[in-house]
């Protein structure tokens, strides 16, 4: 992530922890780790030993473990005028990643994609002050994530053989 210097050039990219609230799936840590884990590290409510955690409780916890972006499906945090100003005392940003209901593999994915997707346009706004940043979820209907659906066979080649599973 690029620091703004006061004359507008940038200075290297510093790393930056992440923390995954209890809402997100520990499971997209790893893949995360694979496209990001060369500049940011990624911790969870599990890792740190903070399942149950109330949030304002959880902020300080989160900060001392050395995070500094919080990431939740969970956009309470940010209406709460007393967690979000929690947030800001600690010095904590916060990603809200707005998703549909989507459950199993699919849900996984869309999450994954949706974070990989997004994280590269929240580090090229980073600051040291606390912000909020809202990340869109990609579309999980089947028209919205595949354009055609069609057989291969064309009627024009005759008699369509009969598939056998293999």
């Amino acid at each position: 992530m690029r620091d703004p210097s006061p004359i507008g050039a940038t200075r290297p990219r510093r790393d930056v922890k992440f923390f995954f609230d209890e809402n997100m799936p520990v499971v997209a840590v790893r893949p995360l780790i694979a496209m990001f884990g060369d500049r940011h590290e990624f911790e969870t409510a599990q890792s740190l030993g903070l399942q149950g955690a109330d949030d304002i409780e959880l902020y300080p916890r989160v900060r001392t473990a050395g995070a500094l972006l919080i990431i939740s499906k969970d956009d309470r945090q940010l209406k709460n005028p007393t967690e979000r100003r929690g947030l800001y005392d600690n010095g904590l940003s916060f990603i809200h990643l707005r998703m549909g209901r989507v459950s199993g593999r699919k849900g996984l994915a869309l999450t994954v994609t949706s974070l990989t997707a997004g994280i590269p346009y929240v580090e090229e706004r980073w600051t040291p002050e606390p912000h909020a940043f809202r990340l869109r979820g990609l579309q999980s209907g089947f028209t919205e994530r595949v354009s055609s659906y069609l057989p291969l066979w064309q009627e024009r080649w005759g008699a369509r053989p009969e598939l056998t599973d293999q």
